[in-house]
């Protein structure tokens, strides 16, 4: 079904009404402009003042950065003369007026605590100069680092800055060296970008005098000070004013426009951390007027487009509500691979299909492609891809009125199918794998698709979707524990209803059990073949529920790989052989070496084996006599994350072991990749033939023969008769593990057949 169809059936609602929705949104746009644009202006100064108040505190940071440098480099410099006696020597001073190059300063100077002052220039060498009268002498002499502006040198006049910082020695401060810098030094951190040239940015002293700008012509009608220009014909507002003076007052930030020379300004004054100093900053006013002038006019010729073209905006909306409406039936009802339709919309259309045809009988029917990651693995996801298309497709081409299929997930589908026999729906799903299994059918290439059938014939069409696709993939199952070529199929029966009641109950009880000791391992050993004595065992566990009995595993493994609660068991199962070993070892045994099953269940879950390790640290048992087994099975799902996990275990000291190798698609690449320590051959390979089957017993011979060139020690499983022995000793199979020997016993058991005489098969 494609995206059109789609579309069409869901289309419930018309255009109208949300064209007479946009109408009124856009007329109620149209009245709030004028109260837009009158806030404009507010807008306006607000952006401009925190743009100008950013402004002004990277200027601050940028200014008192460089002080900061200044008098670290200072206070560095000062350490020189922790020790030096006579702070006048030349010495001092002849190293001080070789840094006084290196350092971009007019002169340094040293003033002992008595004032007498010297600068490194030699200018002071033959009159005495005493600063006892500065403040910057008077803060460093009391231990502190001082800036002061607004000064003029002793020694030549020149208009400088100085810096200054205590001389720290054994017996207290020694005196204050001094950096004598030109005002000059910071005034290039003080241009302002961005206001045009009539804009400028000083700093005034306390007193309102510029330290900064004196020479600069758009700062002549201030005379040198900034406060004494200042008058109330300068404010829109007495109040305006009085809260200048206020500011002023108490050294806090102040932002204002201010009228200069007829000319509006915009004024900010933000005092810095030193010397009682302020940053001023103006800019004309004008700039910001025709910057929201030009914003006004924007606005109110967006306005007249909006309504010029309103029909035309009521057009393009309506479009993109149409194709937006369709986007979305897309995403939430189209199957990204087939371009039919998908779960959800199954679900819909399943239910209305149902509640419609009360006359009609329906059957609910699940269809798995076996083996589609191997496909996927072998071909690549894009021929993967092309499979689950071209299975749609036949599906769908198969189908009569009132009946539907989609892609579920992965590699199933479901169908609603009317349902008038099981042999005419037989039929049907037998045509149906015909013309899937022809899907290459001409390629160089080819390769068969089967395909297995779950199918849940509706009773009760009020049923829920959900529960009739968990009965048919419950049916599903059991048709994959089938044998066929194109097709397996299964109904979903009574007895499958008892099972899943019978699981639940397993379920509410599962936990309990673990906690009061109804599960108990049972080791079935392994025998050497060559001495026919126990070399290792297999950890098995049973349940022993208080009234039912023995339960058997087939009955609860499946289940708890499902559920999740395997992982709890596997863990049980592994602490008890722990536990086992520990005893051994106490009691002076050289146990045998014991595997246990992982799950695939669990070997996604990040840093599983931590469990495992964590639980033999615990009972302080040596690795080695561990070995945790994978299956075969487990390998095909992600080769790269079990030899991941095989490294890891290797690192740890764990054996790993390869069960039911040949239960299934083995080959001698996986072999190769996967690094394990024992491979346990399928009873598979002994299934009735005799000890006649040349060619069944070549092949044993030959996987035995390449394990050892591998390496790798093998177990062949299920053994039960005196023939499959004889035949495994000849062609030197390391272990035999089966009935012929031993069924799985009890632990007390097993020690008496580990430790006692060797066992007769």
């Amino acid at each position: 079904m494609d995206t059109a169809i789609l579309y069409k059936q869901g289309k419930k609602h018309q255009f109208a009404p949300f064209s007479i929705g946009l109408l009124l949104i856009l007329f109620s746009v149209f009245l709030l402009y004028a109260d837009h644009i009158k806030r404009l202006s507010t807008i306006f100064d607000t952006e401009s003042e925190l743009y100008v108040r950013e402004i002004s505190r990277q200027t601050e940071m940028l200014i008192e950065d460089r002080l900061k440098n200044r008098l670290m480099n200072l206070e560095q410099l000062a350490t020189v003369f922790r020790y030096s006696e006579n702070l006048h020597s030349d010495v001092v001073f002849d190293y001080l007026a070789k840094q006084a190059v290196r350092s971009g300063v007019i002169r340094f100077g040293v003033a002992l605590p008595d004032g007498t002052y010297r600068t490194s220039d030699g200018q002071t060498a033959h009159r005495a100069v005493s600063i006892t009268d500065r403040d910057y002498f008077r803060k460093s002499m009391n231990g502190l680092n001082a800036v002061e502006f607004s000064l003029h040198s002793l020694v030549d006049g020149q208009e400088i800055f100085v810096c200054s910082v205590p001389i720290m020695q054994e017996r207290g401060i020694g005196g204050v060296l001094t950096g004598i810098y030109d005002v000059a030094a910071i005034e290039n951190a003080l241009t302002l970008q961005g206001f045009s040239k009539d804009g400028f940015s000083v700093i005034i002293d306390a007193d309102g005098d510029f330290i900064t700008g004196r020479g600069d012509t758009n700062l002549a009608f201030f005379d040198g000070n900034f406060f004494r220009n200042v008058s109330r014909r300068n404010f829109r507002s007495r109040e305006a004013f009085a809260d200048f003076k206020t500011a002023f007052s108490q050294r806090t930030e102040y932002i204002s426009s201010m009228r200069f020379s007829e000319n509006p300004y915009f004024v900010y004054i933000h005092p810095l951390s030193f010397d009682n100093c302020s940053l001023l900053m103006m800019f004309p006013a004008k700039l910001l007027t025709l910057a929201s002038s030009r914003f006004t006019v924007l606005t109110v010729f967006l306005c007249v487009f909006q309504i010029l073209f309103l029909v035309m905006i009521i057009a393009i909306f309506g479009l993109m509500y149409k194709k937006n409406k369709r986007d979305l039936y897309v995403l939430a009802f189209e199957d990204s691979i087939t371009k039919g339709g998908n779960n959800s919309w199954f679900s819909i259309e399943a239910s209305s299909l149902l509640s419609s045809s009360q006359d009609t009988q329906y059957a609910f029917v699940i269809i798995d492609i076996d083996h589609l990651k191997i496909l996927n693995d072998t071909f690549g996801y894009e021929n993967g891809n092309r499979v689950l298309k071209y299975v749609y497709d036949c599906l769908n081409g198969m189908l009569v009125s009132d009946e539907i299929a989609v892609r579920a997930m992965q590699d199933d589908f479901i169908m609603l199918l009317k349902f008038h026999s099981k042999e005419v729906l037989q039929d049907r799903l037998k045509l149906m794998a015909a013309r899937i299994g022809n899907f290459n059918v001409e390629d160089d290439r080819r390769y068969v698709i089967s395909i297995s059938a779950g199918i849940y014939q509706v009773e009760d069409p009020r049923l829920d979707i959900l529960t009739m696709q968990d009965r048919a993939f419950i049916a599903l199952e059991n048709a994959k524990r089938q044998r066929g070529s194109l097709l397996r199929c299964a109904y979903f029966r009574e007895q499958d209803r008892k099972r899943l009641r019978e699981e639940k109950r397993i379920e509410n009880r599962m936990e309990e059990a673990l906690a009061s000791g109804e599960f108990i391992v049972y080791l079935q050993p392994k025998y050497d073949i060559g001495s026919d004595s126990v070399t290792g065992a297999e950890a098995l566990i049973r349940w022993l529920d208080p009234e039912r009995g023995m339960i058997r595993p087939d009955e609860f493994i499946p289940l708890f790989e499902r559920n999740g609660f395997i992982f709890s068991i596997d863990l049980f199962v592994f602490e008890q052989v722990c536990k086992l070993l520990r005893s051994e070892l106490d009691r002076g045994l050289t146990p045998h070496t014991i595997s246990v099953n992982l799950s695939l269940a669990y070997l996604n879950r990040p840093n599983f084996l931590r469990f495992f390790k964590d639980i033999c640290l615990k009972y302080d048992i040596p690795p080695t006599y561990l070995e945790l087994e994978l299956t075969e099975t487990i390998v095909f799902e992600n080769m790269e994350l079990l030899i991941r996990i095989i490294r890891e275990m290797h690192e740890f000291g764990f054996t790993c072991s390869l069960d039911d190798f040949g239960s299934g698609y083995s080959s001698l690449n996986m072999l190769k990749a996967v690094p394990v320590d024992v491979l346990k051959l399928d009873k598979e390979f002994f299934a009735d033939n005799g000890n006649d089957d040349l060619r069944g017993t070549s092949v044993i011979e030959s996987v035995i023969e390449l394990a050892r060139k591998l390496k790798m020690k093998t177990v062949s499983e299920g053994v039960e008769k005196k023939w499959q022995v004889d035949f495994l000793r000849q062609v030197k199979c390391d272990m035999v593990q089966g009935f012929v020997y031993s069924q799985p016993v009890c632990i007390r058991e097993y020690e008496q057949l580990a430790f006692g005489s060797p066992a007769e098969p």
